[in-house]
């Protein structure tokens, strides 16, 4: 269908949406339901009945169609999507976590509209999840608006998130923490609970359960705070640990070191100052626990 400027229809059907779209030739700011780019007082079609709209241009563009190619229809955008292969070199954000896309990922070109592989797979809705048990959890777009997620406590403005219904936007987790805790997979031998391990965690915490808490011995000081937003933890019963302190395997196998290395409480090297990870080639605490190799 061709846009005429002068004369647009003044309600459609359109396959993207369950309700008619009305025509508002008043100037409107919003974001559009597909393109979910942002337009500052100009007309689109909206629907009376629930927050949707649809600019111009998205409103009357004829179908596209991907005969032949691995593709999907995704609820947040009304073309379908091709799986293709990001080169990070240019810099391609993600609609839906916002971080950078590399390697697979779904894409509409016409659109210029990005989602990581792992995003487009996200669940629509989600039945006892290990946080929230009791109401199910829903995906929802939310356009660059600051939400704090229920479990890394940070305020984020990720576009895509999943919350209660019923709890009225009282509970609401980022698409990161989700694939966190979906599945609680991490035997601590003091805890009855399978724990999660969350990266960044931004909320205070009192007392470190942890049985030994290594975090509260005397080599400990407060240059270890830059490691305690890293944590494991099982919501439900309000068990936290550190994650210098946590269940670390005690050895591990590297792609970049020939023999096993081994978790040790401290390594201070002879005739040096000058402490480094071999892998990051950041400074460390001396202090602080390692995985060392004892045979080099």
């Amino acid at each position: 269908m061709e846009i005429n400027k002068r004369d647009p229809p003044q309600d459609i059907s359109h396959s993207f949406h369950h309700h008619t779209l009305i025509y508002s030739n008043w100037a409107l700011s919003y974001y559009c339901d597909s393109c979910h780019k942002y337009f500052d007082d100009v007309p689109g079609y909206y629907c009376d009945k629930c927050y949707f709209v649809l600019d111009v241009k998205c409103a009357l563009m004829g179908p596209i169609r991907c005969e032949g190619q691995e593709h999907i229809e995704h609820f947040s955008h009304q073309h379908p999507m091709p799986l293709v292969q990001i080169d990070p070199q240019h810099h391609i954000q993600c609609f839906a976590c916002q971080p950078l896309c590399s390697g697979p990922a779904y894409a509409c070109t016409t659109c210029e509209y990005f989602l990581h592989k792992s995003c487009a797979d996200l669940p629509r809705e989600i039945q006892q999840h290990p946080t929230h048990s009791f109401h199910p959890l829903f995906l929802r777009v939310w356009h660059y608006r600051s939400f704090t997620c229920n479990i890394c406590r940070k305020e984020k403005k990720n576009n895509f998130f999943y919350d209660c219904k019923q709890c009225y936007n009282e509970f609401m987790i980022c698409v990161k923490c989700y694939d966190a805790t979906i599945r609680p997979y991490i035997k601590y031998r003091y805890h009855k609970h399978l724990l999660c391990f969350i990266e960044e965690y931004y909320d205070h915490i009192a007392h470190c359960k942890a049985s030994d808490n290594y975090c509260h011995q005397p080599k400990a000081s407060n240059d270890l705070l830059h490691l305690t937003n890293s944590v494991f933890l099982f919501l439900n019963c309000d068990f936290k640990i550190y994650f210098i302190c946590g269940p670390l395997p005690s050895n591990i196998e590297h792609e970049y070191h020939m023999h096993s290395i081994i978790l040790v409480d401290s390594v201070v090297e002879a005739n040096s100052d000058d402490y480094c990870c071999d892998i990051c080639e950041f400074q460390r605490n001396p202090r602080t626990r390692v995985y060392y190799c004892k045979d080099c």
